[in-house]
């Protein structure tokens, strides 16, 4: 295909010669015949006329042999006696083969982030708020109390619904309803329960979410990585193998998505400000087991 496209270009440029020597003899001879009439005509001019004929002529033979199937030089040094046009065969590009793959490491969370709140519920917006305000206090004087600092602790939500009764085809309020959450974050897996327990006693009646994590997250996120790289190549060399081929040098690499969110639990529940009650005092055992972290990586390698 490229030997035909090029041998295409050579014609053409050929052709384009061809027509500019041809060109030129014909205009010196024509010069050179209403000199000869008036008598005006030199030796020299009639043997420049004769070798720009030649130089037609010779152009006009070469490309009559090239469209008859004749060869012509196609070496480093080879020249074609109408010029200096040589044929180059194009550099081919490599075979490649391109893989994905993933790797896995495990990581054992230490840290803690939990989220919870107090509702409650009152005839007046005003009393509702109050009596919200009053627990929520309590709840961050405690914490603050157990060591906590003030950055770890942080008002998450906090909303004001009012409450209707649609009885009889109406619909009317007849209370109100607050409801403010706190997240306290980096805390030990060890004090979760703990912190939970005591502050059920303080008045908070709703647990939204624990939200587990590791401390060695990096570390365990290049273990993943160098398991994904190693992946990649076991697969390409499956795929070398099957087309009798070998893997050479590495091409390219990318790495895929990375979740950094990194979620190992979430638990919704909600309790009764009754059972809160009966809660407090009692530990609260907290497993956050063993988390996988995953890394994700593209390689093009060179087949040999």
């Amino acid at each position: 295909m490229r030997k035909n496209i090029g041998k295409a270009l050579l014609i053409g440029a050929l052709g384009c010669l061809v027509l500019s020597a041809c060109s030129t003899a014909y205009a010196a001879t024509g010069t050179s015949g209403e000199k000869n009439t008036s008598s005006e005509a030199t030796q020299e001019d009639a043997a420049e006329a004769d070798s720009k004929n030649a130089s037609a002529q010779e152009a006009l033979d070469l490309l009559k042999d090239l469209l008859a199937g004749g060869g012509i030089g196609t070496g480093a040094g080879e020249k074609s006696s109408a010029g200096s046009i040589m044929m180059q065969t194009a550099p081919q590009e490599p075979r490649t083969v391109t893989v994905s793959a993933q790797g896995t490491a495990k990581a054992v969370p230490d840290k803690a982030e939990i989220t919870f709140g107090v509702t409650t519920q009152s005839k007046t917006p005003d009393a509702a708020q109050k009596e919200n305000a009053e627990k929520i206090d309590k709840v961050i004087a405690h914490l603050k109390e157990r060591g906590i600092e003030e950055k770890s602790i942080r008002t998450s939500s906090y909303n004001l619904y009012p409450e209707y009764d649609y009885s009889n085809n109406t619909q009317k309020i007849i209370g109100y309803q607050v409801r403010t959450s706190l997240t306290v974050s980096d805390q030990e897996i060890d004090d979760a329960g703990d912190i939970v327990s005591e502050c059920i006693g303080l008045g908070i009646n709703d647990v939204e979410n624990f939200r587990f994590y590791a401390s060695s997250y990096d570390e365990a996120y290049e273990d993943a990585l160098r398991a994904a790289v190693a992946a990649a190549g076991a697969k390409a060399a499956v795929l070398a193998e099957c087309t009798g081929d070998t893997l050479g040098p590495v091409l390219s690499l990318s790495e895929g998505y990375q979740n950094t969110s990194y979620r190992y639990a979430k638990s919704n529940y909600a309790m009764a400000e009754e059972a809160a009650a009966d809660a407090g005092g009692f530990g609260m055992a907290v497993m956050p087991g063993e988390a996988s972290i995953t890394a994700q990586v593209t390689v093009t390698y060179q087949l040999q």
